[in-house]
């Protein structure tokens, strides 16, 4: 009878345990070409919930998000952080006076659903295969809310 206390003791806490980590930590895969070359289609990352960060993403980070309106959360990299400009001058995307450019066919095409100031709590993501990346550039700006991992690789 101990042995069986102990043993349902040992599974309760394991399962409590393996709880809070994927509460904490997840395993994200990279789905499509979006973030090439930086991930590869298909590619396993380890991701910390957001919530656990004391500060917001930076310019830089990689994070899971949703769009507004759509069901699948996406991996992208946080171009645009609350109080940036952005807008489409001359076919080029201007994010904090970064230059982002289509190359190739599509080069001098580019447009944005959204121009103007980032409001507070919200972020502009990019694929870093910006021609092949469907981002802020189609769906707008993300609130922080909607960021739910940041990727550690």
């Amino acid at each position: 009878m101990k042995s069986e206390k102990k043993f349902l003791a040992l599974v309760v806490s394991i399962l409590l345990i393996v709880g809070l980590i994927t509460r904490f930590v997840s395993l994200v895969r990279v789905d499509g070409s979006s973030m090439t070359p930086s991930l590869k289609a298909n590619s396993f990352h380890i991701a910390i919930a957001n919530f656990v960060y004391k500060s917001r993403p930076e310019r830089g980070s990689v994070v899971c998000a949703r769009f507004e309106g759509q069901k699948t959360t996406v991996i992208k990299r946080v171009a645009g952080i609350p109080g940036d400009q952005v807008r489409v001058k001359d076919g080029v995307l201007l994010v904090a006076g970064q230059e982002y450019r289509y190359s190739g066919d599509y080069a001098g095409q580019l447009s944005s659903v959204f121009e103007g100031e980032l409001g507070d709590g919200q972020y502009f993501l990019l694929g870093d295969n910006f021609d092949q990346s469907k981002d802020s550039r189609f769906f707008g700006p993300v609130n922080i809310d909607k960021i739910t991992w940041r990727l550690v690789f």
